[in-house]
């Protein structure tokens, strides 16, 4: 049967559908969206708003209508637009990289031609190099009764009745490069920014603000948007609003290295939505990092139970861990392992390696087991397998080299290092790795891979953090003070910010200390550690009053801290118009 007669046959059994899509520089994906979707619907309307390369011909040569219209900066402007053009019954619309699941063709034919609804939720499933995600979006609708609103994460708007279906839609848009999917984060972000900057109460917008930020692991500004939008959105958040956001604040606070924080987050959304398997995953994950495993054993088992039953999903939610039981059962082994359950810790292991064995660091943890089990051969020859036979990422050459640290028998750290350099000739992770390992024994060539590190990548922080250990070490206080500048407008990480801000103060550069363990009190508020370096830093710069408050302020923390009421002392014997308090 040719085209235009499976066409009308397919007219005759449902209602017609007009597939809506907007388009610029599409030409990776746009082939494979139309073949799933060519024999469904009864016309094509393409809206192209700038594209340079062959996206037009594509959606030409299979008979689609093509719109063009100027990009203005809202993804609903171009839709809406695209609309006035279409004339089937029902609106399907896709993404240039997403494509409809044939095997779900008869239940979408089904659903329109029984009518009772305007406007039909499909599941849209997100490939991702962990797994999929999963959440649920309107992609049907009557004719004439939506249309968008929102220039970016455009909502439908519409009035009549809805229904939520298990329709299909395959998204590959995230499964980019780092390079590509930074830039689509970016470009994502300014449009939300405008967006808050007009309605800056709208939870729907904070959602996906703290999201992208998240993505673009800017974890600090990421956790304080967060913050403030349980805070300010409060009296127009739905339930679904505060899970996602949550969700992403949490994640935000375990890349700031503030597990207790994101634990307690995670624990106050369960109490009211026990069920929800994302926050579930993440405070596994906090509980971890803490080395509470057997608590963290408990929460990944529950996440595997609820995640077994996929009881109904929300349909407002999105389902970050909808695909993550492999990953589950990686974290469990290593739990198991810390507790010293090296039995149930190899069986964990064994599961999350056959439910992907295509992730090739899954190997790492089952080599391990094989070596605390004596099976030295065994193991060797899994990782060289993994090596010789997969095509293993450059994390898998990380923790190999790891791995062989702990075990040096295993081999050498730096030529597994330099093995992963042999495929990934330009990756900034591995020259770095390469750097540390150096670092101990031969200075120069660790200097000399930190800044090729920079050449590929020039904010990395962890090249940044090592060279500001080598100059530290070295005595060469510019070129440490250069790096420490880099460090102070990039970094997040509570820990790093700490720790180079002690080298700066060691290394008598005053100011960029108290720069730098000032950014680090913002979220390690009474650290009393990093409060006296502060307050000595004053003291040395000669602002004694600074000084004064600073070690005052230690110790409302520390109110018996010897080192720190000495240091007091000192500075009243120097300054003698400044009094020591008598409760000290």
């Amino acid at each position: 049967m040719n085209k235009s007669n499976r066409k009308t046959e397919t007219m005759n059994v449902i209602p017609t559908l007009s597939l809506c899509m907007i388009v610029k520089d599409e030409e990776r994906f746009l082939g494979q969206c139309l073949e799933s979707v060519k024999d469904l619907v009864y016309e094509m309307v393409i809206v192209d708003t700038g594209s340079s390369d062959r996206t037009v011909e594509i959606a030409e040569s299979y008979g689609a209508k093509i719109a063009h219209h100027a990009w203005n900066g809202s993804f609903s402007e171009a839709r809406n637009y695209g609309l006035q053009f279409a004339t089937g019954d029902w609106i399907l619309q896709l993404d240039a990289d997403e494509k409809l699941e044939k095997e779900d063709v008869p239940l979408l034919g089904k659903l329109i031609k029984a009518g009772g609804y305007d406007v039909l939720f499909v599941k849209i499933l997100n490939e991702s190099k962990e797994g999929w995600t999963v959440h649920f979006h309107q992609r049907l609708f009557r004719r004439g009764r939506a249309c968008y609103d929102g220039i970016v994460h455009n909502q439908l708007k519409y009035g009549g009745p809805d229904l939520v279906t298990e329709i299909r839609i395959y998204h590959y848009g995230y499964n980019l490069s780092r390079e590509m999917m930074a830039a689509k984060h970016r470009r994502t972000e300014a449009l939300l920014v405008k967006q808050l900057d007009e309605d800056s109460t709208n939870p729907f917008y904070y959602q996906n603000y703290v999201r992208i930020l998240r993505a673009l692991r800017k974890f600090d500004e990421g956790a304080r948007a967060g913050r403030k939008a349980m805070t300010v959105c409060k009296d127009r958040m739905f339930d679904y609003h505060l899970q996602m956001i949550a969700f992403d604040t949490a994640n935000c606070l375990m890349g700031l290295d503030q597990a207790e924080e994101a634990e307690m987050l995670c624990r106050k959304i369960l109490k009211a939505h026990p069920e929800n398997m994302d926050i579930l995953f993440v405070l596994g994950s906090a509980l971890n990092k803490r080395k509470r495993y057997r608590e963290a054993l408990v929460t990944y088992q529950k996440y595997l139970e609820i995640n077994n039953e996929r009881v109904k999903l929300n349909p407002h939610l999105i389902y970050d861990t909808y695909d993550f039981t492999h990953k589950a059962w990686a974290l469990i082994s290593n739990c198991y392992f810390e507790i010293g359950d090296l039995e149930n810790a190899q069986t964990a292991a064994e599961k999350a390696v056959t439910l992907r064995p295509d992730i090739a660091i899954y190997k790492i943890p089952l080599a391990r087991l094989y070596v605390e089990n004596q099976w030295i051969e065994k193991a060797r020859k899994l990782l060289n397998d993994v090596h010789e036979n997969q095509r293993a990422d450059v994390e898998f050459y990380k923790k190999w080299a790891k791995f062989c640290v702990k075990y040096p028998f295993m081999g050498s750290p730096t030529e597994k290092l330099k093995l992963g350099l042999d495929r990934y000739p330009e990756s900034d992770d591995l020259y770095n790795e390469l750097a540390y390992a150096c670092y101990p024994t031969d200075i120069d060539t660790a200097e000399e891979n930190w800044k090729r590190v920079i050449e590929i990548s020039p904010d990395h922080i962890g090249a940044h953090v090592g060279l500001t250990r080598l100059y530290a070490k070295m005595g060469k206080t510019n070129q440490l003070e250069t790096h420490a500048r880099v460090i102070l407008q990039k970094c997040e990480k509570n820990s790093l910010l700490k720790e180079v801000g002690r080298s700066c103060l060691r290394m008598q550069l005053y100011s960029g200390a108290v720069d730098l363990l000032s950014k680090y009190l913002t979220m390690e508020t009474e650290d009393v550690d990093a409060l006296a370096d502060i307050a000595t830093c004053y003291a040395e710069m000669g602002r004694f009053q600074a000084a004064f408050l600073g070690y005052k302020e230690a110790l409302r923390f520390s109110p018996h801290n010897v080192t720190i009421i000495e240091k007091l002392k000192k500075l009243q014997n120097n300054i003698k118009q400044i009094r020591l308090p008598v409760e000290t």
